[in-house]
């Protein structure tokens, strides 16, 4: 009889050895469930999730729920189809990443959501007795991606920069050595004239020296004012001018770069209003319109320039006699550095047209075009203007002298 009580009290004692021991797992477990709990819903800039075969969410967590504001949108037991925030894209890329992760393949990609960038990486795995799932983390790289973003556009910077000085290093060493020698040239020739009957040739050879000043002070302005544009200074100075005085004035000042026998015409249409408007960038455009119209045309020809106003806007037009320019490469034209193949052989940055856009735009403005090969060239530009006054008021205005 003691025999049996005591092989009671073993067993007795046995099981409560065993029930303390599973009491003691069961609260590890719990404790280890929530540690884990606690550390998912603490995750960082990201969230955790798992996804079964069915494609429902068996848990969701992390720090990203709360800061989207999804907390109460997507919740452990939903189906991933039922996600309302998802796009219909979203949802079908979310749904094959699943099936790729529980085919045994780890993922890492990138995806947006609600102006987000977020790294995402897959890893499938097993629970005994409950099928595979796939385990999804993502990692909130917003930031990271807005500064490789500047640093990109600071490279792409500096490589624009680096390109722009070859490109004027090598174009100022070629431009310039023919106005240059142009200009040694006629200074000798007038040391060799001192004498009165030479008056004539002297002056001749002081507009080949004004000229080519003048081409020089264009290619310089073209790189200046293509420096202030891609670094954006470039702020407008506004005035109230007359159309028609303005150009007059621009007109006498480009003369002495005309070629021999070349004829400026300027033909005046209703143009006797005033208009507000930056003196300072309209005169490089009409300064580059008119040049190019000398340069690329032949000794004799004539240009005209229209001003004029209509409706709401102010124009003017530029007509050459010129070389023209080739149908297939019209669409370039405005391209900075670009140069017509039948213009490699006239001087030129490739810089003045990109330029001039750039401003007329700045003005709120177009510039449009007509072109035929060995036949001229023909350029529109036009600003609009709510305020005109119908007559000239003298001493009111800048008249862009």
């Amino acid at each position: 009889m003691n025999r049996i009580m005591d092989n009671e009290l073993k067993i007795q004692d046995h099981l409560s050895d065993k029930i303390k021991i599973s009491d003691t797992a069961q609260a590890t477990a719990r404790a280890s469930k929530i540690t884990l709990e606690t550390i998912a819903k603490h995750f960082p800039n990201g969230l955790i999730a798992v996804i079964n075969g069915d494609f429902l969410i068996e848990y969701v967590e992390g720090e990203e729920l709360d800061k989207l504001g999804l907390r109460n949108v997507i919740v452990s037991g939903m189906c991933v189809d039922d996600i309302s925030t998802f796009s219909e894209n979203q949802k079908t890329r979310l749904k094959k990443d699943v099936l790729k992760t529980l085919d045994g393949v780890h993922n890492t990609f990138e995806t947006e959501f609600n102006n987000n960038t977020y790294s995402v990486n897959t890893t499938p795995f097993t629970i005994v007795g409950n099928g595979k799932k796939a385990l999804l983390v993502f990692y909130n790289i917003s930031r990271r991606k807005k500064y490789e973003t500047k640093i990109w556009k600071a490279l792409q910077k500096e490589q624009e920069l680096n390109e722009l000085k070859s490109s004027f290093i090598t174009m100022a060493s070629h431009e310039f050595r023919t106005p240059l020698s142009a200009i040694l040239s006629s200074v000798n020739m007038i040391q060799k004239l001192e004498s009165p009957e030479y008056r004539e040739k002297r002056e001749k050879y002081f507009k080949i020296i004004k000229a080519n000043v003048h081409n020089l002070v264009v290619i310089l302005d073209d790189y200046l004012s293509f420096e202030k544009l891609k670094d954006k200074k470039e702020a407008l100075k506004k005035k109230w001018i007359y159309p028609d005085l303005f150009i007059t004035t621009l007109i006498e000042q480009i003369k002495p770069s005309k070629k021999p026998g070349q004829t400026i015409r300027l033909i005046k249409k209703k143009s006797d209003h005033k208009v507000f408007t930056d003196p300072i960038l309209l005169e490089h455009i009409l300064v580059n319109l008119i040049s190019n119209a000398i340069k690329y045309s032949s000794k004799e020809s004539v240009i005209s320039v229209t001003v004029g106003t209509i409706d709401d806007s102010f124009y003017y037009t530029v007509e050459d006699q010129g070389i023209g320019i080739p149908l297939d490469e019209q669409k370039n034209l405005f391209n900075k550095f670009f140069r017509a193949q039948n213009a490699n052989y006239i001087q030129g940055t490739g810089l003045g047209l990109h330029i001039a856009k750039q401003y007329t735009e700045l003005l709120g403005g177009s510039i449009n075009f007509k072109s035929m090969v060995n036949t001229g060239t023909t350029f529109t530009v036009q600003f609009p203007t709510n305020q005109f006054f119908a007559k000239h008021e003298e001493n009111t205005v800048n008249r862009g002298q």
